[in-house]
């Protein structure tokens, strides 16, 4: 069997939509307006590291300048997922977002958990400007951050086994 998940020890990672809700999850520990992202017996966990994977990052700027409908429809995707769009709930997409919670940290001095981004560079479903605008969030935030954007890859890079997208991911985490 699997040894027991201690966040304490463990990152968080996730991929494209997980990748926002590791990063959320990681950041917002005892966040009021949000539910515990990491809730263990006795309250919500510390996470050690969060590893996102060319995450959607900035949900709005994603509605208003969706990718290609062929790939993916995110107004549709994000209405789904949200209930509504930005001019209907622009209070939710803020807290979807977590350059957010990021920001919020400026005036907190709170220290956020270690974080690991990737992304390729020619990625068509999520664009490179989300994970370079967590990064310089996070960099402008004094938080620890380290950004790999990988050239030649789309999104989907590390799913080939063997792959050098997937060597890289791992030799990375």
């Amino acid at each position: 069997p699997a040894p027991p998940l201690r966040p304490r020890r463990n990152p968080l990672l996730g991929r494209p939509a997980g990748g926002p809700l590791a990063t959320i999850a990681a950041y917002t520990k005892n966040d009021a307006k949000l539910p515990p992202g990491c809730e263990l017996p006795g309250g919500e966990a510390d996470v050690a590291a969060v590893i996102s994977v060319y995450p959607a990052v900035d949900l709005k700027e994603a509605y208003a300048n969706p990718t290609r409908f062929d790939l993916l429809d995110n107004r549709l995707t994000l209405q789904n997922f949200l209930g509504g769009s930005p001019e209907k709930l622009p209070e939710l997409y803020q807290l979807a977002t977590p350059t957010h919670h990021v920001d919020a940290t400026l005036e907190t001095h709170k220290r956020l958990p270690p974080t690991l981004i990737l992304h390729g560079v020619d990625d068509q479903l999520v664009p490179l400007f989300h994970s370079q605008r967590l990064y310089e969030h996070l960099v402008a935030a004094s938080q620890t951050v380290t950004f790999i954007s990988i050239p030649r890859t789309e999104h989907g890079f590390e799913f080939r086994a063997g792959g050098i997208g997937e060597q890289l991911e791992r030799a990375a985490v």
